[in-house]
């Protein structure tokens, strides 16, 4: 039998509550709400733990309260950018400077010695007589 497309299909009565938006919802879970702040849900534990964002409790869930939670985004700072990549690379020549290495003994693998590796620049400052 041919189906008849002649009347219009009604659309079912019940809204699903992903298709309410987040800000007009009462709570959150603390998944979505990490997922929006883009955190985790941890940080959001420490957020509450400061005073800086409601948690409640319902029906075994831990839910987040979208009011505090919107004013809490609302405290997020503006993005400036930072040169990282240049303290970065600093950090890591400071790290390399003088760390020690496990050199193994020929006769006894098991058996290590403690020397210290230095990059061949403060090889030649640590031992030039200019200091």
């Amino acid at each position: 039998m041919a189906r008849d497309n002649s009347k219009p299909q009604s659309t079912p009565a019940v809204t699903l509550a992903g298709s309410t938006p987040w800000r007009e919802r009462a709570f959150l879970q603390l998944k979505a709400a990490s997922e929006i702040a883009g955190v985790s849900v941890t940080t959001l534990y420490r957020f509450s733990d400061a005073g800086r964002l409601k948690l409640r409790e319902f029906g075994g869930r831990t839910l987040v309260d979208v009011p505090s939670f919107v004013a809490l985004l609302v405290t997020a700072e503006n993005w400036t950018p930072k040169d990282r990549g240049k303290e970065a690379r600093g950090e890591a020549q400071r790290n390399r400077a003088c760390r020690p290495a496990r050199l193994s003994a020929a006769v006894t693998p098991h058996t290590h010695t403690e020397l210290p590796i230095c990059p061949p620049s403060l090889t030649r400052l640590l031992t030039s007589n200019t200091i």
